[in-house]
């Protein structure tokens, strides 16, 4: 008996030492990264109030007009729904989605914690489907924020996406990234070079955070499709990064401008042009003194990539220079004379010239206020006065 007191004594320990948390075999990365990025991820809600009549629509909406002598009465009526966001500075920015908080009359922000505070809209770029709103709370209160990947995704690497989806408040799925610049077809919008992921995202995951093993945000989770289970979208990181610049800088987005006019690349010009597939977009123009113009792009180039991203169509590539603000240096792959040539391009403002010479071809007489135009007058039987200005 006495021989088995140390052994049984050297077990215990043994025991005592595996129990520790640092040795607990379920605290692996994605355990550590939830909870370190845990309270910069915040769940929102919001509501917008639109006004609904009892007795809208035929006949009822005419039978009460004609019985009672006036209009239908108008009842106010609270539309709500929910997103995810996370910060994105110290200040009290966070970056969500777009449609998350587009046309909200309150935005409500519950934290990690448990408390809730309100925010206001910043700023928002529809065309990417990201806006940044700011919670009204004292500096040095909030949680530390999440950081952005400053390289480029890997087909395969773990994804850990956190959110609120259905209201199932920081609920985490975890995954890998299933292919890069995808095509994104939603709301009318055409969104490029977004990730595909298999993490689980449901409604209420919008706007939130897509991880690396790292902790770093690779991309803001946007849309699932509906019609398969495990194909789930993300804007990408560096899209995101010049968003959320731009929101906090200016409040707006100035969308750049190229000066290019594009046109679809199929199999048969493809052929013409030595292609041996017809991904990409042709150019058909390139605007005198343009920003094209001095980054040496001229009609007959094939553009196959644009930014670090690869281009299938004129559309795509279209999509992709919205999302490029003022001042940003691109670097763009072109097919020219049976080779591939590398330009950078630095783009521009849309010239203020041109769009009053729009305005002048549709029929209207404008003055420039800054940001906006005054109209100043309408061209009888113009395309101005046709649409209703």
């Amino acid at each position: 008996m006495r021989r088995l007191l140390p052994i049984f004594a050297l077990l215990l320990a043994v025991s005592a030492t595996a129990e520790t948390p640092t040795d607990d075999p379920r605290r692996d990365r994605v355990v550590d990264i939830f909870e370190a990025t845990r309270p910069g991820v915040v769940n929102i809600y919001t509501t917008r109030i639109v006004e609904r009549s009892p007795f809208r629509g035929w006949p009822y909406g005419m039978l009460f007009d004609e019985f009672f002598g006036h209009r239908a009465p108008v009842q106010k009526v609270p539309i709500r729904s929910l997103g995810t966001g996370f910060l994105v500075d110290r200040d009290g920015h966070v970056l969500t989605n777009y449609h998350v908080v587009a046309r909200a009359d309150d935005i409500r922000v519950r934290m990690s914690d448990g408390t809730s505070v309100s925010a206001e809209l910043i700023g928002a770029a529809p065309d990417a489907d990201l806006a940044v709103i700011r919670l009204d709370a004292e500096k040095g209160t909030l949680p530390a924020p999440l950081e952005f990947a400053q390289d480029r995704p890997l087909i395969g690497e773990t994804a850990i996406a956190i959110g609120n989806p259905y209201g199932l408040d920081h609920s985490v799925t975890v995954g890998v990234v299933s292919a890069l610049d995808r095509t994104l077809e939603a709301d009318g919008r055409t969104y490029a070079g977004v990730l595909q992921t298999d993490a689980s995202i449901n409604p209420g995951n919008s706007g939130g955070p897509l991880l690396d093993i790292r902790g770093k945000v690779i991309g803001v989770n946007t849309a699932i499709y509906q019609e398969a289970q495990g194909i789930g979208f993300a804007i990408p990181a560096d899209t995101a990064q010049r968003v959320v610049a731009e929101l906090t800088s200016h409040g707006t987005i100035t969308t750049g401008w190229l000066g290019i006019v594009v046109q679809g690349l199929d199999a048969q010009l493809a052929a013409a042009l030595g292609l041996r597939h017809h991904d990409g977009a042709v150019i058909a123009d390139a605007v005198a003194d343009s920003p094209a113009a001095k980054a040496g792009l001229q009609a007959g180039d094939v553009i196959l990539g644009a930014g670090g991203h690869r281009i299938r169509s004129a559309r795509e590539l279209e999509a992709m220079l919205e999302t490029f603000p003022t001042g940003t240096v691109i670097t763009i792959q072109i097919w020219r004379e049976g080779k591939e040539l590398e330009l950078r391009a630095i783009v521009g403002a849309y010239p203020k010239k041109r769009i009053n010479g729009w305005f002048d071809r549709i029929g209207l007489r404008t003055k420039d206020l800054g940001k906006s135009w005054l109209v100043a007058g309408v061209t009888p039987g113009s395309v101005a006065a046709d649409i209703g200005f």
